[in-house]
């Protein structure tokens, strides 16, 4: 819909391995998807973990529809609040542990998914938003595959073939650039 409307999304990042990874997964399937798309990592001693207000603010002054976060998001209520009350769209993109409601408008998050997704990190959850809009692509899961390894997650069910096939890309230099 965003694409239809030419809308500007703003990714939400974070500033670990796996924030990072899924920052770049997004911010690259977006950019082949044709979607305009801007993104932010927080510095971790100035502004902490998540979307916070003040980003939000800045977003929708720079013409910001949409904001998508990528490892984060669940916890950031006070800035989904604002985000809505300013009339913007928000796609949560996550998967550390719920705690309470999360109010964006898509939630998108390994408990809400089958099974095998159930232990994916950030960068995992982005990877099957991606292969939704664009399909397979290397890069995307060689980034995965660092984040899957960076953030410790437990290798079964998709983990397992994210790192397995990821490996196997770093290992022969396969990019899409």
């Amino acid at each position: 819909q965003a694409k239809e409307n030419n809308e500007k999304v703003f990714i939400a990042g974070d500033y670990d391995a796996d924030g990072i990874c899924a920052t770049s997964i997004m911010k690259d399937a977006l950019d082949i998807y044709g979607v305009e798309t801007g993104y932010y990592i927080p510095d971790r001693f100035v502004e902490g973990y998540g979307l916070n207000v003040d980003r939000v603010i800045q977003a929708h002054k720079k013409g910001y529809s949409l904001i998508i976060t990528v490892d984060n998001g669940v916890k950031a209520f006070e800035a989904i609040v604002k985000a809505k009350s300013l009339g913007m769209d928000v796609i949560v993109s996550d998967h550390h542990t719920i705690d309470g409601e999360v109010i964006g408008d898509i939630i998108v998050h390994p408990d809400y998914m089958d099974d095998q997704f159930n232990s994916l990190c950030g960068a995992g959850v982005v990877l099957e938003i991606s292969r939704v809009l664009i399909g397979e692509n290397d890069y995307h899961t060689a980034l995965a595959c660092i984040a899957t390894i960076g953030d410790m997650m437990p290798l079964w069910n998709e983990n397992r073939n994210i790192v397995k096939h990821g490996l196997r890309i770093i290992n022969e230099h396969k990019y899409k650039e």
